[in-house]
């Protein structure tokens, strides 16, 4: 089934591009150990589909113990929302940021509205600042669970009578998974966009200062204190004895495969590969790979540690 994500000015429309690299993530992450143990039972390909919001009732699900995924300028939701629809049922909790009160009112409005395609997985959407001196302990507080969520957790599991399997890693504060699609387009890109997008949308999130750039540093040096410290388990011990000084490092689509994600950039083309790339090494990842869209463009900066 589609998900069905309710669009208004001035949050971003959800694009195309955004839509196809959520679903490649859901798969690089369901055959993850994390995952790999459970079966999706529906397709992960969504159709994120603009409509008008209806009035619905709103409930919490569990969300302790699981794999937590936090989405930076989240804007409609459509990210967080999207992968709670393809990863295994009850498996993960993802929180979506953002600045914006009206993208939070709305992304929480799409949360309502698609909740019962979630897979009893928990979609929650916060207001915050990441260049705030205190982001970074401010998002981790949005990691932990209230204890209210925890009783909430156990009634859930108490009463449910779906028999299903919950990943399950260590109760801690911090997350798995950092992903931002923040505003990339630089102020002389700004005059050639389509109309329908310089017209509609809140030119706040669409540029960015320093061609384009400004937020992808700092996303990538918060993302080291915002990870678990477990959650890179695929390295070898010998990657872990070479510094990121002592590592060859290379530019383009050939970059060093990353096969559990830990760091998800969306990135405006082939022209902000490279800074976005050493932006991602410079703080700390160690690998980093470039994806392309259907149209051959580089897409997604992905990194691991």
């Amino acid at each position: 089934m589609d998900l069905e994500i309710l669009t208004r000015p001035p949050t971003l429309i959800p694009r195309w591009e955004t839509e196809e690299w959520t679903a490649r993530l859901a798969t690089v992450l369901t055959s993850t150990p994390y995952f790999s143990h459970q079966t999706l039972h529906q397709p992960i390909h969504h159709s994120l589909q603009s409509s008008s919001p209806p009035s619905t009732s709103s409930s919490s699900s569990p969300s302790s113990s699981r794999f937590r995924i936090l989405d930076i300028c989240t804007g409609s939701g459509c990210i967080p929302l999207g992968l709670a629809s393809a990863l295994p049922p009850k498996s993960s909790h993802l929180i979506g940021i953002d600045i914006h009160e009206k993208a939070i009112q709305l992304a929480t409005e799409n949360e309502t509205h698609n909740r019962a395609l979630l897979r009893g997985n928990r979609v929650n959407f916060q207001r915050g600042d990441l260049m705030a001196p205190d982001a970074v302990d401010t998002f981790l507080r949005f990691s932990s669970p209230s204890q209210r969520q925890e009783q909430e957790q156990e009634q859930y599991h108490n009463n449910s009578s779906a028999a299903t399997t919950t990943t399950r890693i260590p109760r801690a504060t911090g997350y798995n998974l950092i992903i931002s699609n923040p505003p990339y387009i630089s102020h002389s890109e700004f005059s050639t966009l389509e109309p329908e997008v310089a017209q509609w949308e809140d030119p706040n999130a669409l540029l960015a200062d320093q061609e384009g750039l400004i937020f992808y540093p700092r996303i990538a040096h918060m993302a080291m204190s915002l990870l678990h410290s477990n959650t890179h388990a695929h390295h070898s011990s010998d990657e872990h004895n070479n510094s990121v000084s002592e590592r060859q490092w290379r530019n383009g689509p050939d970059l060093d495969e990353v096969k559990v994600p830990e760091l998800v950039f969306e990135i405006g083309g082939d022209h902000q590969v490279e800074s976005v790339s050493k932006a991602a090494r410079e703080a700390g990842f160690r690998r980093v790979q470039v994806w392309k869209d259907l149209a051959d463009r580089s897409r997604c900066i992905i990194a691991a540690r």
